[in-house]
């Protein structure tokens, strides 16, 4: 099931040759997750803050159906407006509040998401989007390989640095969603990638 306004893999491997990063938008359009919502996909939202306080700006949506390894975004949008939401469980990461073990990989083995919303710790042109903590960078490159579309939510003070952890290059994303502009070094290993200065 393809999500509106967001490129489906083929589709993206298809428009990637010969394309440069989409230009930041200043027209007040809102993040993708602010705006007019499509209920029927299963949205997957990791363990970072930034996915925490997507999960609060989804609080008020109806019927959405979510699947996470974070305490706190089941906090926020379980047991309310009609939601579904599927909890990935396993050995507690008591400083993160999520589940990143063999256990919780297990079982988000079988969902494939419509939409995955992942946030890392660092990003680079040469070493793309990066982490320290092994578990989730792990956990974060299987959920991007079983989703349909990704967007990376990352502010300005995480760039032009790298982590240990590998989790996605820019040709495993979808759209960008940060509040930095693009310029020339990321436009040009962005090729393709809907880049969104929210």
């Amino acid at each position: 099931m393809a999500v509106r306004g967001w490129p489906s893999r083929s589709r993206k491997a298809r428009s990637r040759r010969g394309c440069t990063a989409t230009p930041p938008r200043n027209s007040g359009s809102p993040p993708p997750w602010r705006g007019p919502w499509r209920t029927a996909i299963l949205l997957y939202l990791d363990a970072s803050s930034t996915a925490f306080h997507v999960a609060q700006a989804l609080k008020g949506k109806r019927d959405l159906t979510i699947v996470t390894n974070a305490l706190g975004v089941a906090t926020e949008l379980g047991g309310r407006h009609g939601n579904r939401l599927y909890l990935a469980g396993g050995e507690l990461d008591e400083r993160y509040r999520a589940f990143f073990d063999p256990t919780a990989r297990a079982y988000l083995a079988q969902f494939r998401p419509g939409m995955a919303i992942v946030s890392t710790e660092s990003v680079s042109p040469d070493a793309g989007f990066t982490d320290y903590h092994v578990g989730e960078g792990e956990l974060c490159r299987q959920m991007i390989a079983q989703s349909r579309a990704v967007t990376m939510a990352v502010d300005a003070s995480k760039f032009d640095r790298a982590s240990i952890v590998a989790v996605a290059s820019f040709a495993e994303v979808d759209r960008v969603v940060t509040d930095r502009a693009v310029d020339p070094a990321y436009a040009a290993v962005a090729a393709g990638v809907d880049w969104m200065a929210a």
